[in-house]
């Protein structure tokens, strides 16, 4: 063999280690480490025990996400109305779950539904956004009330092809006062109202604007 073709073998190689190496570098990357995603099970089981210890759990199903860069699971609990809810472990050590988020949701809309029901309001769909602090520990016991350190972003939609924009933003801070008279601390809200099958009223009330009058609102929107 001549010294030419040695070379070009060696360059050969040479690629053939660098494009296998790169090929496996970016599945890893986007698919995490085997080892670490199963390792993520009992991990993942101890962070349970340890939060929420009376949790019965029906299904858990480990992952890696690229985005966040984070393992982690996602878990079903075993009951009457089961939650799924996921855990996250990150490399910097940072853990996070949504479970309480997650439970009082659906509570939270049920309450302000009940709420609202006797009003001719309409509501075609509410959702929330809950946030809890993480020095704020709440147990898997937890149920929705009033005086929970939680933080509630509340979003309600209805329909209403002869509603004019001065009685979207009337009718908006009439479900907000409702809302607040009952006691529940809600952080900013969305209210949107489809009038044709392409438009839409919207309002965004936050901490910036939650005190506007109405004359304010109407201008500012």
């Amino acid at each position: 063999m001549n010294k030419k073709k040695i070379i070009i073998r060696t360059i050969l190689m040479i690629l053939v280690f660098v494009i296998v190496y790169g090929m496996g570098y970016l599945y890893i990357d986007i698919m995490g480490y085997p080892s670490k995603i199963k390792a993520t099970r009992p991990r993942a089981e101890k962070y349970i025990e340890e939060r929420y210890p009376k949790l019965d759990i029906d299904d858990l199903k480990t992952w890696y996400d690229c985005k966040l860069c984070a393992y982690g699971a996602t878990v079903t609990t075993k009951e009457k109305n089961p939650i799924t809810f996921y855990i996250e472990f990150y490399n910097t050590g940072y853990e996070s779950d949504n479970y309480i988020e997650e439970k009082l949701k659906p509570q939270i809309e049920e309450s302000i539904l009940n709420m609202l029901k006797n009003k001719n309001y309409k509501i075609t769909d509410i959702d929330t956004y809950i946030h809890v602090e993480d020095d704020v520990q709440l147990s898997e016991e937890t149920e929705f009330n009033k005086d929970l350190p939680i933080k509630i972003s509340l979003w309600i939609d209805w329909k209403d092809k002869n509603i004019t924009k001065e009685q979207f933003i009337k009718k908006s801070l009439d479900i907000k006062s409702i809302i607040d008279n009952e006691g529940i601390s809600v952080d900013s809200y969305s209210f949107d109202c489809q009038y044709n099958k392409e438009k839409s009223y919207r309002l965004w009330l936050d901490e910036e604007n939650m005190d506007k009058s109405m004359e304010e609102l109407i201008i500012s929107s």
